[in-house]
Parts: structure tokens; C-alpha cells; sequence
């Protein structure tokens, strides 16, 4: 069966992703973690926005809804970035 995942290394540098994960549970929140390639849509629902780069795309989910926060090229950069943008930075 093909499949576009990518296999993630073991010992992947995730960032501060226990944090944020905190952060967003003080919400209702969960985080996602998704793999992006350059030319590929946002996780943005209704949005037209391309990815510029190979990477990582950070965001929240809930029982109802999901949105992309933010994107790096590698986990722990968008995790940051994701903090960064909820202000936790």
C-alpha cells in the first residue's frame, strides 16, 4: 500500500512540544503534528495558502474543529513558531 507519510527518525528533536501541548489542554485543545511539502495547502481550512518549504506544520484540534498555528522545517522550529503565535513564547 503507498502512502505519503514520513517515516520520523528516532530521537526527532520535537522542541518544546510537552509545553504546548499543556497550553492547549488548558483550552480543550490538542495538538497536531502534520508533514508538509513545498507547494502543498495549509492545513487552513478555506485558505489558499501554499507551503514554501518541506517541513512541519503544528496545530490545534477539538471535537469540533481543527486549524494549522504554525509551520518550520522541523518540529521543534514549528512548535516554537506555534508558541510564539498563542503568545508563549
Amino acid at each position: 500500500m503507498a502512502t505519503s507519510a514520513r517515516r520520523v527518525r528516532a530521537g526527532m528533536d520535537v522542541g518544546r512540544l510537552d509545553e504546548l501541548m499543556e497550553r492547549l489542554a488548558r483550552v480543550d485543545r490538542g495538538v497536531t503534528v502534520r508533514p508538509v511539502r513545498e507547494g502543498a495547502p495549509s492545513g487552513d481550512w478555506g485558505t489558499q495558502r501554499l507551503y514554501e518549504f518541506d517541513g512541519w506544520e503544528v496545530g490545534w484540534i477539538t471535537a469540533g474543529s481543527i486549524e494549522a498555528v504554525a509551520a518550520g522545517r522541523t518540529v521543534a522550529e514549528a512548535v516554537e513558531a506555534a508558541l510564539n503565535a498563542l503568545g508563549e513564547g
